[in-house]
């Protein structure tokens, strides 16, 4: 038995460590902003981005970005969390939302409360933590 067990290694195949394939997004291939402080995929597929340079939205192809030009309180946003509605997305100044390309920001009043990552549930409430604890969003505010 001992022997047995002594010559499984000589029989077992090989095992190559394999190479994973990285490919790394700069501004040289569209994003915005390199500075990227969340990534979230929303239901339709889309990978959906938190950057100094705003929301940032990417479809496999190209990059598409929402800043302050476009309703954003503020370009540094730090989490982002797609609904199948909506996209909530909260900026240094405060909370806003995005409803197709229209971008609006009732929640600046979240400002102070620090909002540092964004989660939604499945009714569309937006959670949000901070230092200070955590608050729920209704949808009706999107």
């Amino acid at each position: 038995m001992l022997v047995l067990l002594a010559a499984i290694p000589v029989f077992a195949p090989a095992v190559r460590a394999q190479r994973a394939h990285v490919t790394l997004y700069t501004n040289r291939e569209g994003l915005p902003q390199g500075q990227v402080f969340d990534v979230r995929q929303g239901p339709l597929g889309y990978l959906w981005m938190a950057t100094y340079g705003g929301l940032t939205r990417y479809d496999g192809e190209t990059f598409r970005a929402w800043t302050v030009r476009d309703g954003l309180v503020s370009n540094a946003v730090r989490s982002v969390a797609p609904t199948a509605g909506h996209v909530w997305v909260a900026t240094e100044r405060g909370l806003c939302v995005l409803k197709g390309d229209e971008v609006g920001c009732p929640h600046t009043d979240l400002r102070m409360f620090g909002v540092t990552r964004l989660t939604a549930d499945a009714g569309g409430w937006a959670w949000a933590a901070s230092p200070t604890g955590v608050a729920r969003v209704a949808p009706s505010g999107a």
